[in-house]
């Protein structure tokens, strides 16, 4: 098992990537252009089996070919699930920072 855990943002043109450690602490962030084995070839430098989240949307499927390609794990999330679990800032937290 891998002592990494990998997040991606996938885009039309683009993935960003974070790694982050066993301990939850940022290790690197990536863009990744989408082009044929780029994605690929950012992965194979993490551990063999390392989770690999992915949030299913546009061609996420041809993203998480290429994750398995790494050698790595795509665990798929649903979209619109994923945004309601993003911690946002309460009504009161929000307009004291508007001032």
């Amino acid at each position: 098992m891998s002592h990494y855990r990998v997040g991606c943002d996938a885009h039309r043109r683009y993935s960003q990537f974070a790694v982050l450690d066993q301990d939850g602490q940022l290790r690197q962030q990536t863009r990744v252009d989408h082009e044929p084995g780029a994605i690929q070839g950012f992965l194979e430098n993490l551990p063999e089996g390392t989770p690999v989240a992915l949030e299913t949307v546009g061609n996420w499927y041809c993203i998480a070919d290429e994750i398995e390609a790494a050698g790595c794990l795509p665990l798929l999330t649903h979209a619109a699930k994923a945004k309601v679990m993003i911690p946002r800032p309460s009504v009161r937290a929000r307009r004291k920072a508007a001032g």
